[in-house]
C-alpha cells in the first residue's frame, strides 16, 4: 500500500477528551460521512474499472471487424493507474468501521 494509506491506518481514534499524539477525534456523525464518502469513493472507483474494460472490449471487438479505433479523446482515464487505489479504500474503510 502507499505511504498515504499507511499514514491514515497509523492514526487513532479516540472518543475521550484527552488530546494524545497521533490520535484523530471524531464523534459517531463524523465517522459516518466519512464512511459514506469512502464508499462513493469506491463506487466512483468501480465503475471507472468497468467503463475502462467496457472500453477494452469494444476496442477489442471493433480490431476484429477491421473497423477504426475508439477516438483517444473518447476513452476512459484511470484516475490513479494503479490496483493499490482499491487496497487504500479497503483500508480506509477497515480502519474507519473499526472503531
Amino acid at each position: 500500500m502507499s505511504s498515504e494509506s499507511n499514514t491514515v491506518s497509523s492514526l487513532k481514534v479516540i472518543e475521550n477528551n484527552k488530546p494524545e499524539e497521533n490520535y484523530l477525534r471524531l464523534d459517531k456523525e463524523q465517522r459516518k460521512a466519512i464512511n459514506r464518502a469512502l464508499l462513493l469513493g469506491l463506487a466512483s472507483y468501480a465503475e471507472i474499472e468497468r467503463l475502462v474494460d467496457v472500453h477494452q472490449l469494444e476496442a477489442m471487438l471493433l480490431e476484429a471487424k477491421g473497423k477504426p479505433e475508439i477516438p483517444k479523446q473518447l476513452r476512459p482515464i484511470h484516475p490513479t493507474g494503479s490496483i493499490e487505489t482499491l487496497d487504500e479504500f479497503v483500508g480506509a474503510l477497515r480502519y474507519i468501521n473499526a472503531v
